[in-house]
């Protein structure tokens, strides 16, 4: 009898602890309240009729003893566009939720805004109420509605122009036919599906400005964890093609971002190619490459092509000319599987001839050298044996510049960029990851203060007037006082 005795106690000890008011009977005390993770719940900017990520609210109870909320509910008055979930049971009203002490209780948060007559932004707000003894707790639900345009798909056999008035959100894809072109006003604003892509067998023409660009993005807008927007991820749409032959694409301060390719031109077995012309452009954040391109004629200005997982510039066989470009090989998300420019012959055996003048070139590959052997790595591929593809006049670059026969006063990059640039990915103080991407150079970067060619552009890809002494790339330099807080 005696071995059972401290089981016994132990049993005892733990009925105890079972029937305790702490544990299984709320507090009648009004003075215990709970407690919230925010005072605001803010879903962000919502695009009309689309949903919103579900966010998620953490309402805690701090104290030795449990309580009950007898109602959780949205304010009558609130708007009706919010929805709430807990335990997995959705609603706009909750009764008798019980909170042990020292724990807490989840409530998830949806919301859907509706069009409105105007495209002004508008704001939506609702009072969600706790109710615990006699005292009401309340969180303000909040959220911004913006108009845009819903369509499936666009098939177009007709000379047609968008106009920047309201995003439109494109599911499928957009196919401009034969003989037919696709103008993009400045301020146009495409949405992306998850498969949607953007053919062209005819022309395409996006005239946006420095003051009013076009953007093409996907469609997701919320956080992928707390300050990571998704509108910096990759992945979330497919590409543009630019088919046909004989073709004239031109594209002015347009900015094409986080798909899972840019801009594919041209293809192997084309018979003549296709021409692109790039102006104040940004390509970036993609899974493949920014600019693909096989026996094209490329043309770039002032633009920018970085941080993708393939090579950011490939380039199979035609003519390409890039004049003061940025061209960065950044890319915190995986294993960067390709140099910032990739250049090769076609399949029949056409070479590449590229040009790049008053550009810089810069990535996380670095240069190697070893007694005796020639240098490799950086960030530009080339068939070693032939160092006539591509030529380099006043550029900054990241490659071993003795390989090239074709080179006149460049600078090998050879600085830590995080040194040179304003952000690259975290932030300088705290080390914290932000993949935020800012390409601008400092005043004392080594190619920051350049005599300014004679078919410089008047301003760099933002805007900024370029001076007598100006930076190669795409930015004009700024001064390191103004470095990110």
């Amino acid at each position: 009898m005696k071995k059972w005795l401290p089981l016994i106690g132990l049993l005892s000890l733990l009925m105890g602890i079972g029937c305790s008011h702490s544990f299984d009977k709320a507090s009648e005390d009004s003075a215990l309240q709970p407690t919230f993770s925010v005072d605001t719940l803010r879903v962000d900017t919502l695009y009309s009729r689309l949903s919103s990520a579900t966010h998620r609210l953490i309402v805690y109870n701090r104290h030795e003893k449990a309580i009950e909320l007898q109602k959780v509910l949205l304010d009558e008055k609130s708007s009706p566009h919010f929805r709430l979930n807990v335990d997995g049971r959705s609603g706009q009203s909750f009764s008798n939720l019980f909170i042990p002490p020292h724990d807490s209780l989840f409530l998830f948060v949806e919301a859907t805004f509706p069009e409105g007559e105007d495209d002004l932004p508008t704001r939506y707000e609702a009072k969600l109420l706790f109710h615990c003894r006699g005292v009401v707790s309340k969180v303000l639900l909040e959220g911004i509605r913006l108009n845009i345009d819903h369509c499936e798909a666009l098939s177009i056999d007709r000379d047609t122009t968008l106009l920047g008035n309201r995003p439109l959100l494109i599911r499928d894809s957009i196919i401009v036919h034969e003989g037919a072109t696709l103008t993009l006003e400045a301020g146009t604003h495409l949405l992306l599906g998850d498969k949607a892509k953007i053919i062209v067998y005819g022309s395409l023409l996006a005239k946006g400005t420095p003051q009013n660009r076009i953007l093409i993005e996907g469609i997701r807008r919320d956080e992928l964890v707390e300050k990571v927007n998704y509108r910096l991820l990759p992945g979330q749409w497919e590409n543009i093609q630019l088919l046909g032959s004989q073709k004239k694409h031109i594209l002015r301060y347009t900015t094409i971002r986080n798909g899972r390719g840019g801009i594919i031109l041209g293809k192997e077995k084309e018979a003549l190619p296709i021409h692109l012309e790039l102006e104040g452009c940004i390509l970036t954040n993609m899974k493949g490459s920014a600019l693909q391109a096989t026996n094209a004629e490329i043309e770039a200005t002032n633009s920018l092509l970085s941080n993708t997982m393939a090579p950011t510039l490939k380039l199979s066989g035609g003519n390409c000319l890039l004049q003061y470009c940025t061209i960065a090989g950044f890319y915190p998300f995986d294993r960067r599987q390709g140099a910032s420019i990739d250049l090769s012959p076609t399949p029949q055996g056409s070479d590449p001839s590229v040009v790049l003048s008053h550009s810089v070139v810069e990535g996380t590959f670095t240069v190697s050298r070893t007694n005796n052997k020639k240098p490799t790595g950086g960030e530009i591929f080339f068939d070693n044996s032939k160092p006539q593809w591509i030529s380099l006049s006043s550029c900054y670059v990241r490659s071993p510049l003795e390989l090239y026969t074709q080179i006149n006063n460049c600078i090998e990059a050879k600085l830590k960029p995080d040194s040179v640039f304003v952000a690259l990915g975290k932030n300088k103080k705290t080390k914290e990851y932000t993949f935020i991407y800012n390409f601008k150079p400092y005043s004392d970067a080594p190619f920051a203060a350049q005599k300014k060619s004679n078919t410089a552009p008047l301003y760099d890809l933002e805007g900024n007037e370029r001076h007598k002494t100006t930076a190669w790339g795409a930015y004009e330099a700024i001064e390191r006082e103004r470095e990110e807080h």
